[in-house]
């Protein structure tokens, strides 16, 4: 189809349940993708032994890496790409997966007509999932509200607020690649998802694709996934729970923004931290962010 190649990274770690079904769904597709790198970080269940049937089934086509165990996905995340940034070569995009989720066979295909090569800067893409249960059974649920999509759509400022892009529907293209090498981890980063697509937007693009192209399984020991309750009590306790990350994270990335509108539309979040307790500030600020964004979505209707 065209001169660009695919490549795939996954981290793994005690993944023996679904990694089997992950890797097939990768080589399953319409257009094929040219290497998939699994870096597994200290898997203590089957994962090593699964993973080494797939290299058998596979042959040429998965490179294996074996780390020692780290603290944090997102560590793990950011030595994978460290690493596979000398491995791969300049016309390539490299797809961001896990190990238990599952990709639809148009999906190589769908992302590859995007012409991701044409982009002189980096670009990150991320596209729309089906949510599904651990047995790949759809549920009746978007993981976008039509408000969440229209904010993806017209790319309106938000991801210094809240996190829009789910980890395993990432592509980069080669100067994302390199752009995202050697950056540091800080023990206040909540997502290597999230630290990313605000990096990216400083200097080049997030671009959401709205068609469904994976399956996002929900199960018992997803890190993050669905918020598994409606409830505005649960609600709650989320928000709290996540309170003290959160106003963490914004600090050190307001501290490392070169950007100066960014600085100034992260200024809301310190600015608020000196005025009231965390709590009325949190709720406060984020009603005026969705009045700010509610107000740019009605110019669209």
């Amino acid at each position: 189809m065209c001169d660009i190649s695919s490549y795939v990274l996954i981290c793994t770690y005690n993944g023996e349940l679904y990694l089997n079904d992950q890797v097939n769904s990768i080589f399953n597709q319409t257009t094929p993708v040219k290497k998939l790198f699994i870096y597994d970080f200290g898997s203590t269940d089957k994962t090593k032994i699964i993973i080494f049937e797939l290299q058998n089934k596979f042959t040429d086509s998965i490179n294996v890496n074996h780390f020692k165990k780290t603290n944090s996905v997102i560590q793990s995340f950011l030595l994978a790409i460290n690493d596979i940034s000398k491995k791969i070569p300049t016309n390539s995009i490299l797809f961001i997966s896990d190990q238990d989720d599952y990709w639809l066979p148009c999906k190589n295909e769908s992302i590859i007509k995007l012409h991701l090569e044409k982009y002189k800067y980096p670009v990150m893409i991320h596209h729309d999932i089906i949510l599904t249960d651990k047995y790949l059974k759809p549920i009746n649920k978007e993981f976008y509200s039509r408000n969440q999509k229209k904010l993806l759509i017209t790319n309106i400022p938000h991801r210094q607020f809240f996190s829009t892009v789910i980890g395993h529907t990432i592509c980069l293209n080669y100067y994302c690649i390199l752009y995202l090498t050697n950056k540091k981890f800080h023990k206040s980063l909540i997502m290597h998802d999230w630290y990313w697509s605000i990096l990216v937007e400083q200097i080049g693009k997030v671009i959401y694709f709205d068609k469904k192209l994976s399956f996002y399984r929900q199960h018992d020991n997803n890190l993050l996934g669905l918020n598994r309750s409606d409830h505005w009590l649960d609600k709650i306790k989320n928000v709290s729970r996540n309170l003290t990350a959160i106003s963490c994270q914004r600090n050190y990335l307001y501290s490392n923004f070169s950007n100066r509108d960014n600085k100034s539309f992260l200024l809301w979040f310190l600015i608020k931290n000196l005025l009231i307790k965390e709590l009325i500030s949190y709720s406060l600020v984020n009603i005026l962010s969705l009045f700010y964004y509610r107000k740019h979505i009605e110019k669209l209707n």
